[in-house]
């Protein structure tokens, strides 16, 4: 799912970066960091199907609630 998601995300217009990062002790534990060009292209994503699908999937596997945070790079 989550290579699926990335390959999605690749596609999109505005899309600079997916990393995917497994806990070494828990490999069902990840953190998926998107960096996007702009905020609209992240709402974009946010409302694509890929996105939609993505978390859907997720939310019958995940034992917390799903955790989106944004941050903004400092130059």
């Amino acid at each position: 799912m989550l290579k699926q998601l990335g390959e999605a995300n690749a596609r999109e217009a505005g899309h600079l970066r997916t990393i995917v990062g497994l806990q070494l002790d828990h490999p069902n534990h990840f953190t998926l960091i998107e960096v996007w060009i702009k905020r609209a292209a992240f709402e974009m994503h946010e409302a694509a199907k890929p996105t939609r699908d993505f978390r859907t999937k997720l939310a019958a596997m995940i034992g917390a609630l799903y955790d989106s945070r944004l941050y903004e790079m400092i130059e």
